[in-house]
């Protein structure tokens, strides 16, 4: 076994390579080292020579044991990787879901669109990534026709839904910005819950026209291939249906959107920063004009108080008086000489 296994390398080699290099992982065996050579004819030692007389039959048995051998390395760590993302994303939308339904704060009309969105995302996770994964990594379709159908429908309709769920948050944003106050009394339940089923109803009207054709026999729309591929329909009318309203409409409406929040936030904080300008003009006015009062109204209390002791009244000696502010021996005498004194 170990002259034929030998002998046959240079032809198993550019076989194996061309035949398999259509495969998810493709590799020149002419790279391959000797010693896997050594384990494919260990294992080939308790064949008979008669089940190796032809080179095909060779050619078969290593392809195989090599394609076991080598690709199972990076299968795992792709099939980890993957998984990995499909756990996470599944996990995450739970919590957000949760999260809304139990923290109260978070009870808000508003945050219906964000429960509608993780859902979408939830079922892209269940429904869409795992057959994906399985897709990728054998690189043909093992689920069957029907299912294909069902997956590829799955697949644009909740794509199509979460987008349409962040259009939808889109438009719930600028209204709740460009008109608060009236949006505030629009924003109902029954409102949202409307603009959420309208949602789904246009993700639904993208994704469903494969399977009705199949049901009924038209094949112009089919997903499923001769070459066992599960991809969308190559109908070009259907193509460009499914890429505008499930994309390319979507995304002008967001930018938009978007765009004009912006101005409109823009404009609000310009709006706030002039009245917060005014009311610092005011309050410093104010102050002002109070600073101003109370210099007048220290300088005339202490004109009057001057004068009072200059020229006392009988009323202002006997308020003294009963003041005990020790102008009971108060004279006329007392005042020239104080008078004097001021002079």
């Amino acid at each position: 076994p170990l002259t034929i296994s030998v002998h046959r390398r240079d032809l198993f080699s550019s076989n194996f390579h061309n035949e398999n290099e259509n495969r998810l992982f493709p590799f020149n065996t002419n790279t391959i080292n000797w010693y896997l050579i050594s384990s494919i004819n260990s294992n080939m030692s308790n064949i008979s020579p008669l089940s190796i007389s032809s080179s095909s039959n060779l050619i078969n048995l290593t392809n195989s044991t090599l394609i076991r051998s080598m690709s199972i390395f990076r299968i795992l760590p792709v099939a980890f990787v993957l998984s990995s993302i499909v756990v996470l994303c599944i996990c995450g939308n739970i919590l957000v879901i949760l999260s809304v339904f139990t923290f109260r704060p978070l009870r808000t009309v508003q945050n219906i669109f964000i429960i509608s969105l993780a859902f979408s995302d939830m079922l892209v996770a269940i429904m869409v990534m795992p057959f994906h994964i399985v897709t990728h990594i054998l690189n043909r379709w093992i689920f069957g026709n029907i299912f294909c159908q069902i997956f590829v429908t799955s697949d644009v309709l909740l794509c199509t839904s979460s987008i349409l769920n962040l259009c939808a948050i889109a438009l719930d944003r600028y209204w709740a910005i460009s008109d608060p106050i009236h949006y505030a009394r629009q924003r109902t339940i029954r409102r949202v819950l409307a603009m959420i089923t309208i949602v789904w109803l246009l993700s639904a009207t993208i994704s469903i026209p494969p399977i009705i054709a199949t049901i009924f026999g038209s094949d112009e729309l089919r997903n499923f291939n001769e070459l066992q591929q599960c991809e969308l329909s190559k109908n070009k009318v259907y193509v460009i249906y499914s890429a505008c309203g499930s994309f390319y409409i979507p995304a002008i409406i967001m930018t938009v959107v978007y765009a004009q929040v912006f101005c409109e936030t823009r404009k609000r904080f310009r709006e706030r920063a002039k009245a917060a300008a005014k009311l610092a003009n005011v309050a410093r006015t104010h102050k002002t004009i109070k600073k101003k009062a109370e210099n007048n109204h220290n300088y005339h209390y202490k004109r009057s108080l001057s004068s009072s002791v200059l020229h006392p009244t009988s009323s202002s000696l006997k308020c003294s008086a009963s003041n005990g502010s020790g102008l009971e021996n108060f004279s006329t005498d007392d005042a020239d000489e104080m008078s004097f004194t001021k002079k």
